[in-house]
């Protein structure tokens, strides 16, 4: 990336996400972006990195060109102080309106076509997740928080953190990933047991977001 202005200072920020502080910035000039941590401080060895890299490389490529998707322009390495090695983040599109999550809790009822057109982009944009050739992406945390709305009032599903691939999480055993309640039955495990992700689970959670809206 090599045309990135990043807006320091309190201006440029735009909150903490579960990896450090989301910055705004301009890409290219006219294009506002959020610039988000996507690696925990633990992850220093130069194996991970590499492997954190190869999955948000994958990820931006998968989700390209979905009008329901945000956008993810690339990954660069920014530093947090000078004393500090850079860290590894991702550029994303800037949702001006912030996430479904406000808009849920704000006062006011939505009106039913308000409801509908955020739930049918919803829908397709989950759709084309696990409509994806050869990969069918599993989002695995979908959640009001994590569906930001545009400068054109379109939902946009984000935070990729913990998607997977389907035939990754075969063989995962990450234990339980997601939150508690937009998670389907059989992914919540107990003791030894291995949770089962697949697609229904991502419509459980969709089911959970209708029920909210």
């Amino acid at each position: 990336i090599d045309k990135l202005k990043i807006i320091q200072g309190k201006k440029g920020r735009l909150g903490k996400g579960a990896f450090g502080i989301v910055r705004k910035g301009i890409l290219d000039g006219i294009h506002d972006v959020a610039i988000k941590p996507i690696i925990c401080d633990d992850l220093d060895s130069p194996i991970q990195y590499q492997e954190a890299i190869k999955e948000s490389i994958k990820m931006i490529k998968a989700t390209t060109g979905c009008r329901y998707i945000v956008n993810y322009y690339g990954i660069c390495r920014v530093e947090e102080t000078d004393d500090e090695e850079a860290q590894l983040h991702i550029i994303m599109e800037l949702a001006h309106y912030g996430s479904l999550r406000k808009l849920i809790t704000h006062d006011e009822k939505m009106p039913l076509p308000v409801i509908l057109h955020f739930s049918i982009g919803i829908t397709k944009g989950v759709h084309h997740l696990h409509s994806l050739l050869n990969i069918e992406m599993l989002h695995r945390d979908l959640k009001p928080d994590n569906i930001l709305i545009s400068k054109t009032l379109e939902p946009l599903l984000t935070d990729f953190g913990l998607a997977k691939t389907k035939n990754t999480l075969t063989s995962s055993k990450g234990g339980m990933k997601g939150t508690p309640n937009y998670m389907a039955p059989e992914t919540i495990c107990i003791d030894d047991d291995q949770p089962l992700y697949s697609t229904k689970s991502d419509i459980f959670a969709l089911g959970m977001i209708f029920y909210e809206l």
